[in-house]
């Protein structure tokens, strides 16, 4: 349940992502690229740009309405039952903490490594 929730946010971010950098220019400059056997037209900008986003909020509005209608009115948010929105927001609080601060120490040694070459 977490997890599997955890994987289409991370397609929506991954979407984002390629939102920001450019759809258009993502398809012709890393996946339309001499060598490859798949050539993707327009209709790849438009299921990144807006079917993609679409599906993202369709499911999660479904997946947590699920989540509220199938608990007491008060057993949707604990954090120790196994299909609640409180146990997502606890588990990815967790891992988005411990993302932040390995993030932060990982680009730190980078930052040091590159001033050092």
């Amino acid at each position: 349940w977490v997890w599997g929730l955890g994987l289409i946010i991370n397609g929506f971010f991954m979407s984002l992502v390629v939102i920001k950098y450019g759809v258009k220019r993502f398809r012709n400059d890393i996946i339309n690229t001499e060598g490859n056997d798949v050539r993707l037209g327009i209709w790849f900008d438009i299921i990144v740009k807006y079917v993609i986003p679409l599906e993202f909020l369709s499911m999660i509005v479904w997946w947590f309405y699920q989540s509220v209608t199938s608990f007491e009115k008060t057993d949707w948010w604990n954090p120790f039952h196994v299909y609640s929105i409180g146990t997502c927001i606890f588990q990815w609080g967790i891992v988005l903490i411990i993302v932040l601060l390995l993030n932060r120490r990982m680009a730190g040694k980078l930052l040091q490594r590159i001033k050092n070459s």
